[in-house]
């Protein structure tokens, strides 16, 4: 009788370490800090600079690019033409003059955005998430080359505006 008595003392010691554990995540997710949805907006939240902290550089203005063909047995040769522009930090870390940093490469930074419309077809460009799928990548490909013989990767390029987006 002695054994049946401990093992329904730690059946219910057992029982009773649940229920209190299940009431503390039931009072946990009811005041809402098992929600999710709190620390989904905070990743999401963007802060954008000030405005004495960027700069913004034209690029292209009113620039027609061939664009990829999309059915080779067609002759018709489809275009787009974009007004381009570079809204960059004024100060990095790591970089003395970023101003200097983009005007040096400036060539490359032109030959990156047509070759990118070179790999894009017609129907492509015509899609409305493409402009900000093309915004969000050329900053990132303009960022690793500014980048490329640096020691710290520290963005330099804030964003690529298109203020022109015109396709045939």
């Amino acid at each position: 009788m002695g054994e049946k008595n401990k093992f329904s003392i730690i059946l219910l010691v057992i029982i009773a370490a649940l229920a209190i554990a299940l009431a503390s995540i039931t009072v946990y997710v009811l005041v809402g800090g098992g929600s999710g949805t709190k620390q989904t907006e905070k990743a999401v939240q963007i802060t954008k600079p000030a405005d004495s902290e960027i700069t913004t550089l034209a690029i292209f203005d009113k620039k027609a690019m061939n664009l990829k063909a999309s059915d080779t047995k067609t002759s018709s040769t489809a275009v787009i033409e974009i007004s381009a522009g570079l809204v960059y930090y004024n100060k990095v870390t790591g970089i003395k003059d970023t101003a200097a940093k983009v005007k040096t490469y400036d060539a490359d930074i032109k030959e990156l955005i047509g070759t990118y419309f070179q790999n894009m077809t017609l129907e492509d460009a015509k899609k409305p998430e493409t402009k900000e799928k093309a915004k969000k990548e050329l900053t990132k490909q303009i960022n690793e080359l500014l980048n490329a013989n640096e020691k710290s990767k520290n963005d330099i390029i804030y964003n690529v505006n298109f203020s022109e987006w015109f396709y045939q």
